[in-house]
């Protein structure tokens, strides 16, 4: 009839005793008095232990600039650490402070110092015995200028992603004069610092689930298929099986991007949100990305609201694919299409940026959505496919014949009529739309 049962004993946290036991004393239903005693074990105090959470090794801090130091502390700490930086591997130290409260973070001034051996130490005492607590940070470096030397890009340093983000700005216009369509929009853009030709939108809303984009180098439009994630275009149709003609090799780019200042991934809609607050920081999402040896163009469909002046941008490694500085109209998807075989066979970030005007404030906001890679064999459209169904054949013929008498005057079928390229659409056009017609 003895009792039988069990307790916690909560150990002070600097209990050091080599010789203890533990004896329970009771007495049973009887009043018979029992006790027990254990054998001897023996209590340590709390070791204690830091870890860096920023940097880790491997940032670029700008000069004169501010960065996040971050730890973490384990077991019986100190209150308060103190913070120290080499700028030569550890072989000298200069404080930053004596003294400031543990756990936290600590906003460093970035001295002028160049280096690429920098390291933080963050020192803190064990509270039991007094010992001194030490962990360094990996190596990182200190650099001058984010200036990447190109006149038409903006360049800023985010300390999230530990490096320069060079952001487009704009190159002179040049229009696409005379082609039905694209009429006055540039064509021309700053990629990789360099001014290029340029994919431009020439109508919306498309044809079906393919849009049209003028392509300022063939002089032609090539048309690109819109769908929702998992579907392929097919013959104008959104459809679950691929085909030949969707020409898609990745339609899940958005998947491979993850959010650094003021990033949000709406899973329910499958779009990625970047907005600004007054920070002025830039805000972004970026992914690492292999470009396949035939890969030709990257699509998405985007709405931008500027309300700072501010700029949006996708880029890929250093090379700006595309930017704006404009809000697209609202509660409208804007398409876009970038060509990047250039790029192909390279690794490099994939990131979509939103960078600070200069009005002061909240507001800026970028969302994407249906982000995909295409092989570079996208063929552009065929010369008098004026009925838009990516092939040139009978069907063609009452749509030339409604362009030619002006009963239809969409702007991409009458590009698409204008067989010899005079910005008009009349009998000299007759010969030539047949002569196609003929040999398709």
């Amino acid at each position: 009839c003895a009792p039988s049962g069990s307790t916690t004993w909560a150990l002070t946290r600097c209990m050091n005793n080599n010789f203890l036991r533990v004896r329970v004393r009771s007495t049973d239903e009887c009043g018979r008095a029992l006790s027990s005693m254990g054998g001897n074990f023996s209590v340590t105090p709390g070791i204690a232990s830091i870890i860096v959470g920023s940097p880790i090794g491997g940032e670029l801090f700008l000069a004169n600039s501010t960065a996040p130091i971050a730890w973490t502390t384990f077991g019986p700490a100190s209150s308060a650490v103190a913070i120290a930086y080499s700028v030569n591997a550890g072989q000298s130290w200069s404080t930053i402070t004596q003294s400031t409260p543990n756990p936290g973070s600590f906003n460093w001034a970035v001295p002028s110092t160049l280096t690429g051996q920098g390291i933080i130490r963050i020192t803190a005492t064990n509270s039991c015995n007094s010992q001194q607590v030490v962990a360094t940070s990996g190596a990182f470096s200190i650099v001058d200028s984010c200036d990447d030397g190109l006149t038409c890009t903006a360049d800023a340093f985010i300390p999230e992603l530990g490096r320069c983000l060079h952001l487009a700005l704009f190159c002179d216009p040049v229009s696409c004069s005379d082609d039905n369509g694209c009429r006055d929009i540039p064509c021309t853009e700053c990629v990789g610092g360099h001014c290029v030709p340029a994919l431009r939108l020439c109508v919306s809303p498309p044809q079906g689930c393919k849009y049209k984009f003028f392509d300022c180098v063939s002089r032609k439009c090539i048309s690109f298929n819109f769908c929702p994630p998992g579907s392929y275009c097919c013959n104008g149709v959104c459809t679950a099986e691929p085909c030949e003609d969707s020409h898609e090799l990745d339609g899940m780019l958005l998947n491979t991007l993850v959010g650094g200042w003021e990033f949000f991934f709406d899973h329910v809609n499958d779009q990625i949100q970047l907005f600004n607050s007054n920070s002025g920081q830039p805000s972004f999402a970026t992914g690492q990305l292999a470009l396949p040896m035939n890969a030709g163009f990257i699509t998405a469909e985007v709405r931008f609201l500027s309300t700072t002046g501010g700029t949006a941008s996708l880029s890929f490694a250093e090379s700006i694919l595309w930017a704006a500085s404009e809000s697209t109209p609202a509660n409208e998807w804007i398409p876009i299409a970038v060509p990047i075989s250039n790029l192909a066979g390279t690794t490099g970030a994939l990131t979509f940026a939103i960078y600070p005007g200069s009005l002061r404030g909240a507001g800026d906001e970028l969302l994407i959505r249906n982000m995909r890679l295409f092989d570079n064999t996208v063929p552009a459209s065929a010369a008098g496919d004026v009925n838009l169904d990516g092939s040139l054949n009978g069907l063609d013929v009452q749509a030339f014949v409604n362009v030619l008498l002006g009963v239809d005057t969409d702007p991409v079928k009458v590009f698409e009529a204008d067989m010899d390229g005079s910005g008009t659409v009349d009998e000299a056009d007759v010969l030539p739309f047949v002569s196609s017609l003929l040999n398709a």
